[in-house]
C-alpha cells in the first residue's frame, strides 16, 4: 500500500467514527481513566525505584557518594574525623561534604521564617562544579570553626524576599539571631540532593557537635582515569588502615565503597510499601490494556458485515488491519490528551498525600516529557493489540456470515468468548483493587478512633527552634518554654498550653535508666511542662503532677506510665529512685512521684515511659536539632490564628519563627496518616477499577444481546416471558464476574497478608472487608448489566420473523 491509499484509509475510518462517535469516546474515556491515575503512580513508582533521570551538573556520571556499606551498594555517611582521611584519596578530582538538612530562625519581613539551611564545606560546590548566578563560593576563611559569618541563598530565596535585586551581595541576613553576610546566589538549576527544598546554604565551618559516624556526606568528582569500583577500593583501604590504627575491626563488616551519586538520589522507602504502588500500578494498566482490548474487540465484532463484504470485493488484510488501527490511533488521542491533562493535576494531590508518609521528595516529582513518552507508547501498544486481534476476530466472523453461518447462536457464543475472559480478567484486577482498599481504610478508620490515651480534640500544635547561642543551658531552656505558655494561655478561648521536647506522636527518645535493682533499661523517654498533662488529657493514677518547684529548684523528679510500672516495679513505682547519667557524666536519681495513664499507638500495646521536666538533658541537642514542641488547647468552638499565636511568641522570644499551626486533624499518629493516605490512593485506584469493569461488562452484553436479538425473539415466541429473558441476561452477565470476584477475593487475601504490618492487628482475611468487596462488585455488574437485560426482555416475538427476511 502506497501512502495515498494509507491516507485515504485513515481519513475514511477516523470521518465515519467522528459521524457516529460513540465507541471512540467510550474507549477513548476509558484509555484517559487509565492514563490519568497510572502515570502519576508511574512517576512516583520510578522516582523511588531508579531515581532522577539526570542532575543539572556537569558530568553528573562522574559524581561519586563515598561511605561506609550498611546496604548492598549504598554509601551511608561519614564523620569529620573519617572525612580528613579521605580528602587525599588518589583518583578523585575534588571532594566536598554536606550535612543533613536542618531548619534555622531567619528574620524576613514582620514575624522570622523557619527555613531549611544545609551546612557544606567550602569543597562540596566546587565538586558539583555550579556557576554560581551571582557571587561566589566560600572562603577557607569563612569555613574556619571561627570564620565570618557567611551564606548563599538560593534562586528561589532570592526572587522571593529580594526581588530578585542584583546588589544583594554583601547585604545581612539574620539567622538564629545573628547576623550572616550574603556571598553568593545559587543558579536556578542547581540540583536537590535531598528530598526537601533547602533555601540557605551555611559554612561547615566544623559543624560543632558534628560527633557521630552519620553526620556527613561526602561527594567527590572523580577524575579521568577513575572508576567506582576503583575508587571504592582505594577508600576501603584508606580506612582500613586508619582503623587499625585506632584498634577499631568493625570496617570489615562495613568497609567504605564509592556509590554513583545518581543511584545514591534514589528514595529508600520500605519494600512492602513499594510493593503495593508496583501491584497497583500494574493492575491498573492490566486492567485499562484489558478493556480498551475488550472495546476494540466487540467494536470488530459488530463491524463483521461490513469486513466480510469489504474482503469478498478483495480488501488485503492489512487492508481491514489499517481500519482497526485507524480507530486505535484517533483513541490514542483523545485517551492520552485528556488522560495526561488529568494526570498533571492528580500528580500535585498525589504528591502531597505521598510527602504526608515521609517520602518528601514527591515534592519534586513532575510529569516529565519521559513520562508522557512513555504513556503514548503504553497506549499505542494497547490498542495496535486491541486493533490486531479485533481484526483477525472480525475476518474470522465474516468469513462465517459470508458463509450463511453467523445465524447461528453457538457460533456469537464462540466469538464473545475472548470478551467474557477480559470481563474476569477486569473482575479479578477491579476486586483485588477494591478489597485491599477497603481493607486498608478499615485499619485507618480503627487508627483514627481507637483511644490512644490522648484525648487531642481541640488541641492546635506548632514547634519552635530555640538557638543554642540564645538558649545555651537548661534554665534557659525552661525559661523560654514558661513564657511561650504562659503567653500562649493569654490567647482568647484557650483553656491550657504544654510544651515538650517531642511531637505528640511519631517520635520517641529512648534514654538509658538504671532501676532500683541495678538493672539497666531504656525506655521511650519525653520531656514535658507543668500543664502537659492537662493539655492531653492523660490521667495521672496515682502520686502528683510535676509542680512549679520541679522546674526551678532543680529538683530530680519522674512520672511514669502505668506499664513502667508494672513491667519494671511490680506496681510500686511511687518513691522509687531511677538512676540516670546523661552524656556519661556522673549518675544522678530521679525520683518517681507519679504514675500516668498509658498512650499508645494504634494497634499496639502500651510500651513503659519515663516524663521528666523539660528539658531532660541540657547538654543534649535534641532540643536544639528538632525543637520544643507546644500544645495549645482550646476551649470548644474556639479557634487560635496563626498570626496570634506568631504575636505570642514574638512577645515572649522575637527571634523564634512559627512555620505552622497544626489543628486536631493533624495530631494523629504517623501509622493513621499513612494508612489514611495509602487507602486513598488504592481506594481512587479501586473506583477506578469499578468504572472500567462497568464498561468492559456493559459493552459485552449489549453486543451479546444485539446479536442474540432473533433467539430471544424466537423464545418470545415459544413463550419465554420477560422475566425470563431478563434473568437469562442477568446470569450470562453476572457469571464471569462471579469467576472474578472468587479469584480477586484471594488475590486481596494474599494482599493483606503481605501488608500484615500496616493493618493494626487486622487480619488479611477479613469478612467485613471480603463481604462489602462483593456487594460493591455485584452492584456494578447489576447496574452494568440491566440495561442489556432490560432490552432482551423487551424483545417482541415479530423480531424473529424480521430477522428471518433479511
Amino acid at each position: 500500500m502506497n501512502a495515498q491509499v494509507i491516507a485515504r484509509e485513515l481519513w475514511q475510518s477516523w470521518r465515519a467514527s467522528l459521524r457516529r462517535p460513540g465507541f471512540v469516546l467510550l474507549t477513548g474515556l476509558a484509555l484517559a481513566l487509565g492514563v490519568a491515575l497510572c502515570a502519576p503512580l508511574l512517576d512516583v513508582f520510578f522516582f523511588i525505584t531508579v531515581g532522577p533521570a539526570q542532575l543539572a551538573v556537569p558530568q553528573p556520571s562522574r559524581l561519586a557518594v563515598i561511605g561506609p556499606s550498611t546496604a548492598p551498594g549504598h554509601a551511608t555517611s561519614i564523620s569529620l574525623e573519617q572525612y580528613e582521611q579521605l580528602r587525599s584519596l588518589p583518583g578523585i578530582a575534588s571532594i566536598g561534604v554536606s550535612t543533613f538538612f536542618n531548619q534555622v530562625n531567619v528574620g524576613a519581613g514582620r514575624f522570622p521564617l523557619l527555613v531549611n539551611a544545609q551546612r557544606v564545606d567550602r569543597g562540596y560546590l566546587a565538586t558539583l562544579a555550579m556557576p554560581m548566578a551571582l557571587g561566589r563560593y566560600f572562603t577557607a576563611a569563612e569555613d574556619a570553626p571561627h570564620g565570618p559569618r557567611a551564606v548563599i541563598i538560593s534562586h528561589g530565596f532570592w526572587l522571593q524576599h529580594f526581588g530578585g535585586n542584583q546588589k544583594v551581595i554583601g547585604k545581612d541576613l539574620s539567622i538564629n539571631g545573628q547576623a550572616a553576610r550574603i556571598v553568593g546566589v545559587l543558579p536556578k538549576s542547581f540540583p536537590r540532593l535531598l528530598y526537601a527544598s533547602v533555601p540557605l546554604l551555611l559554612p561547615l565551618r566544623a559543624a560543632p557537635g558534628l560527633t557521630r559516624d552519620d553526620d556527613l556526606t561526602a561527594i567527590a568528582r572523580l577524575d579521568a582515569h577513575t572508576s567506582f569500583q576503583q575508587l571504592g577500593a582505594e577508600a576501603a583501604l584508606r580506612m582500613r588502615l586508619f582503623f587499625a590504627r585506632q584498634g577499631k575491626h568493625h570496617v570489615e563488616k562495613h568497609p567504605f565503597i564509592a556509590e554513583p551519586l545518581l543511584r545514591s538520589m534514589r528514595a529508600r522507602i520500605g519494600g512492602n510499601l513499594l510493593a503495593l504502588f508496583g501491584l497497583v500500578t500494574t493492575a491498573l494498566l492490566l486492567l485499562t490494556g484489558s478493556n480498551v482490548v475488550n472495546l476494540m474487540l466487540l467494536r470488530a465484532q459488530q463491524q463483521r458485515h461490513n469486513l466480510a463484504i469489504r474482503a469478498a470485493m478483495g480488501a488485503s488484510a492489512w487492508r481491514l488491519l489499517l481500519t482497526a488501527l485507524a480507530d486505535g490511533l484517533l483513541i490514542v488521542v483523545i485517551g492520552c490528551t485528556a488522560g495526561l491533562l488529568a494526570s498533571d493535576l492528580l500528580l500535585h494531590a498525589l504528591a502531597e498525600h505521598v510527602a504526608s508518609v515521609g517520602f518528601s521528595g514527591a515534592s519534586s516529582i513532575a510529569l516529565t516529557g519521559n513520562m508522557i513518552a512513555f504513556a503514548i507508547l503504553i497506549a499505542l501498544l494497547i490498542t495496535s493489540v486491541g486493533a490486531i486481534t479485533g481484526a483477525r476476530r472480525a475476518r474470522a466472523l465474516g468469513a462465517s456470515v459470508a458463509s450463511a453461518q453467523g445465524l447461528h447462536s453457538g457460533q456469537n457464543a464462540r466469538a464473545s468468548r475472548l470478551s467474557r475472559i477480559l470481563v474476569v480478567v477486569q473482575a479479578v484486577l477491579a476486586t483485588s483493587l477494591v478489597g485491599i482498599s477497603l481493607l486498608l481504610a478499615q485499619a485507618a478508620y480503627q487508627g483514627a478512633h481507637t483511644s490512644t490515651g490522648y484525648d487531642t480534640r481541640h488541641v492546635y500544635s506548632f514547634h519552635v527552634l530555640p538557638p543554642r547561642q540564645i538558649y545555651p543551658d537548661r534554665q534557659s531552656l525552661a525559661m523560654l518554654a514558661t513564657q511561650i505558655t504562659a503567653a500562649l494561655r493569654s490567647i482568647p478561648g484557650a483553656e491550657t498550653a504544654a510544651a515538650s521536647d517531642l511531637p505528640l506522636h511519631n517520635v520517641t527518645y529512648d534514654y538509658a535508666f538504671k532501676l532500683p535493682d541495678g538493672h539497666d533499661v531504656t525506655v521511650a523517654t519525653r520531656a514535658i511542662s507543668r500543664d502537659y498533662l492537662q493539655a492531653v488529657r492523660l490521667s495521672l493514677l496515682r502520686g502528683r503532677p510535676f509542680d512549679h518547684a520541679d522546674f526551678h529548684d532543680g529538683t530530680a523528679v519522674a512520672l511514669v506510665n502505668a506499664a513502667f510500672a508494672k513491667r519494671y516495679l511490680h506496681d510500686a513505682a511511687l518513691g522509687q529512685m531511677l538512676g540516670i547519667s546523661p552524656k556519661k557524666v556522673s549518675t544522678k536519681f530521679l525520683q518517681i512521684i507519679g504514675v500516668t495513664a498509658d498512650a499508645h499507638a494504634p494497634g499496639q500495646a502500651a510500651s513503659p515511659a519515663v516524663f521528666v521536666p523539660l528539658p531532660i538533658d541540657p547538654h543534649s541537642a535534641l532540643a536544639y536539632s528538632d525543637g520544643l514542641h507546644f500544645l495549645l488547647r482550646m476551649h470548644e468552638g474556639n479557634t487560635p490564628s496563626i498570626a496570634s499565636v506568631r504575636a505570642k511568641v514574638q512577645q515572649a522570644a522575637p527571634a523564634l519563627a512559627v512555620a505552622k499551626l497544626l489543628p486536631p486533624s493533624a495530631q494523629v499518629p504517623a501509622v493513621s496518616a499513612f494508612l489514611s493516605t495509602t487507602s486513598s490512593i488504592i481506594a481512587t485506584a479501586g473506583l477506578l477499577a469499578l468504572l472500567l469493569a462497568g464498561m468492559g461488562l456493559y459493552a459485552v452484553m449489549r453486543v451479546s444481546v444485539n446479536a442474540r436479538t432473533r433467539e430471544f425473539g424466537v423464545r418470545a415466541a415459544l413463550g419465554a416471558s420477560p422475566r425470563a429473558l431478563f434473568a437469562l441476561i442477568l446470569r450470562a452477565g453476572l457469571r464471569p464476574l462471579a469467576i472474578g470476584l472468587v479469584i480477586g477475593s484471594v488475590i486481596a487475601v494474599l494482599l493483606g497478608m503481605t501488608a500484615h504490618s500496616f493493618l493494626l492487628g487486622l487480619s488479611g482475611l477479613n469478612p467485613a472487608a471480603l463481604l462489602l468487596t462483593w456487594l460493591v462488585l455485584i452492584a456494578t455488574g447489576f447496574l452494568a448489566t440491566l440495561g442489556p437485560a432490560l432490552r432482551a426482555a423487551r424483545t417482541p416475538p415479530t423480531v424473529s420473523l424480521n430477522e428471518s427476511a433479511r
